[in-house]
């Protein structure tokens, strides 16, 4: 009888582990978090750069197999973005045909310059940009720079 009231040694864990065991718990679910985060303004980034890339080859064929003339504007107002016009141009505003539709690139925030042309227009039936322009994009971030070189003659452009 006498050993049923001794007293157990206690079992179970101290503060101090609760405490480290939660801080390595909230850490395996916060990294994820920041992962995404990063991972997803790079994805911004890269799906940015893979359309302006694409929507440039578009005018350029548009104005080679179509013999129109196309141009990409460059505008700040009322965000900052490239659009993408087939036609000619009356009263200094694009006159579209109505079956080319294109949705105004939005440079994402992450992003800087894009602003260093205004409009660069290709030539109908060869596609050759009407001058040399040069278009940069920085992102502090990562320090990195694209830099799309227009090339008159070949039509097309090279980025560094």
């Amino acid at each position: 009888m006498k050993q049923l009231f001794l007293r157990r040694p206690f079992t179970g864990f101290t503060l101090v582990e609760s405490i480290a065991v939660l801080f390595v718990m909230g850490s395996f679910c916060l990294l994820p978090v920041l992962m995404v985060a990063a991972w997803q303004e790079e994805l911004t980034v890269r799906r940015f750069l893979n359309r302006f890339e694409k929507m440039v080859f578009v005018c350029q064929q548009i104005a080679v197999v179509e013999g129109r003339n196309t141009s990409i504007k460059n505008v700040a107002q009322p965000e900052r973005m490239f659009l993408f016009y087939t036609g000619s141009v009356a009263n200094n505003r694009p006159q579209p045909y109505p079956e080319d539709r294109f949705e105004a690139l939005v440079i994402p925030e992450v992003l800087t310059g894009g602003n260093s042309i205004k409009e660069i227009k290709f030539l109908a039936e060869s596609g050759h940009p009407s001058r040399l322009a040069t278009v940069k994009f920085g992102w502090p971030k990562r320090g990195i720079t694209y830099t799309y070189q227009f090339q008159l003659g070949g039509g097309r452009f090279e980025k560094e």
